[in-house]
């Protein structure tokens, strides 16, 4: 073997490891899918490389060249995720799959027809697609990185460095393909990019969910045996194509089994806790609603409590704060079925003066200050109130959590003329430390929490299920270490 094919084998063991986490952890956060289908192909790319020069066999070239079009298609969706900017740029990822795509059929239809392919085409096509995303994309990574704080501006760094070795090293083969004399970087290039992310899976501020050191220490040793068993095929085939194919389906069937007993015990862990999730769902809904105005009337009752012990008179407002909980309470119970449900019972509100009373309950249960800014000229809007004072009770309590005893949020409305029409825009925003971008897209989901000891991750879900049964629309913005905006748009 000469040294290129050793450490291509090595990067192979290094990319297969990677996919084996990510399969492992799939699931557990936005990235393990792209991460996972992005080093498995780069593994494919490795070996296939490799037995291109072992078995001096032609049709293993194609089947290179298409395992690295579509590990070009994940990697941008992989760097769209990291950014949390999947959905918002869906117009260029979704564009980049399919020309990706295209390419690799391209490849593997030559590899099928074992015709001789026409590299200097597919690689020009290849360094445009390249060009295109990764500009695109680095230049959102750029502006990323400059308005985060230390430890993600660290990550953003790792994963451009590794993107730029891994682009960088492939562009010089690609450009070297189209007639032009540059030196070939795609292997080392590619062995650096596999170490850097390897790094990052381990890192303690990792790409996703954590990896434990003995899970990447057992996925690189059934990574390394499934590596050997593919180069013991390809120096035993002697170029037969059957033994080869039955080799290789043989040596990842083996690796397959042995990964199978983790995979299910993940899988296993992963359907008890979506059984839990499911079967408390309503009663956490409820119970998401009940805490909040209880929380309200205790503190409204302390406060008089303190104000008696002093001498001081009872203050009006705090009784009928507590009144208005009560009933509050009350009609939860009734209407249990309906307000889980997120059904609306339609009457006119006014939604400034709603909003007062969430933010005077807020302050009574919480060290937070609320400052309002009520556009005056609100109209009223039909509408459930329970279910709007549910959903900004749960929008204010996150608020607080996020910026801990002390913080002040806003509560600040106004009126748009959109397309669709005349609407009320209601913000409530903290100065907390903000929503990890990789995090920002999946904050709505139903299972999604990023508290690690208490609750379901149903609050926002929740509360997007009610705007949604008022016709309207909820969405989030946030910056590292700056805060968060949640923006609430209902229809008048």
């Amino acid at each position: 073997m000469s040294p290129n094919d050793v450490i291509n084998s090595l990067s192979a063991v290094v990319f297969l490891a990677i996919a084996i986490v990510a399969g492992i952890k799939r699931g557990e956060g936005p990235l393990t899918r792209p991460l996972g289908l992005m080093a498995l192909l780069l593994f494919a790319y490795s070996v296939a490389d490799v037995a291109a020069e072992i078995s001096r066999n032609p049709v293993w070239t194609p089947l290179a060249y298409a395992a690295a079009s579509l590990a070009a298609a994940f990697a941008m969706s992989m760097v769209a995720g990291f950014l949390g900017v999947r959905h918002r740029l869906r117009f260029l990822i979704v564009p980049l799959h399919l020309y990706f795509g295209t390419l690799g059929f391209y490849c593997l239809i030559n590899a099928g027809l074992r015709r001789t392919m026409h590299e200097p085409r597919w690689a020009g096509a290849m360094l445009v697609g390249i060009a295109t995303g990764s500009g695109v994309l680095g230049w959102r990574m750029w502006q990323h990185a400059r308005l985060s704080p230390p430890i993600e501006r660290a990550r953003c760094q790792l994963l451009g460095a590794a993107l730029v070795l891994g682009f960088g090293g492939v562009a010089t083969d690609l450009v070297a393909m189209t007639g032009v004399s540059v030196p070939r970087l795609t292997t080392p290039g590619l062995a650096l990019t596999a170490i850097v992310l390897a790094a990052m899976v381990l890192w303690a501020h990792q790409l996703f969910a954590r990896v434990t050191t003995v899970l990447g220490l057992v996925a690189m040793l059934f990574a390394l045996i499934g590596v050997i068993g593919q180069l013991v095929v390809l120096k035993l085939a002697e170029g037969r194509t059957s033994f080869v194919v039955f080799g290789t389906v043989l040596v990842l069937g083996l690796v397959g089994l042995a990964v199978w007993p983790l995979i299910h015990r993940v899988a296993v862990r992963r359907a008890r806790h979506q059984y839990h999730v499911t079967l408390g769902r309503w009663t956490d809904r409820v119970r998401h609603n009940v805490l909040n105005p209880l929380s309200a009337m205790k503190g409204a009752a302390e406060i008089m409590l303190q104000d008696h012990e002093r001498g001081l008179p009872l203050d009006e407002e705090h009784l009928r704060l507590i009144v208005r909980k009560v009933g509050q309470v009350a009609r939860l119970i009734r209407n249990f079925e309906r307000l889980a449900r997120g059904q609306p019972s339609r009457e006119p509100i006014d939604l400034n003066a709603m909003l007062v009373d969430v933010a005077r309950s807020h302050e009574a249960a919480t060290a937070n200050p609320v400052t309002l800014e009520l556009d005056e000229t609100l109209p009223e809007v039909m509408a459930d109130r329970d279910l709007l004072v549910a959903a900004f009770e749960n929008l204010t309590r996150n608020a607080a959590d996020a910026m801990g005893d002390g913080g002040r949020s806003i509560i600040r409305t106004e009126t748009l003329s959109t397309p669709l029409g005349r609407r009320v825009v209601i913000s409530v925003v903290d100065e907390g430390h903000g929503i990890d971008p990789r995090h920002l897209e999946d904050i709505f989901e139903p299972d999604f929490t990023t508290r690690s000891s208490a609750g379901r991750g149903l609050g926002l879900a929740y509360v997007q299920e009610v705007v949604a049964a008022h016709g309207g629309a909820v969405w989030a913005s946030s910056e590292l270490d700056r805060g968060t905006t949640m923006r609430v748009e209902l229809p008048l």
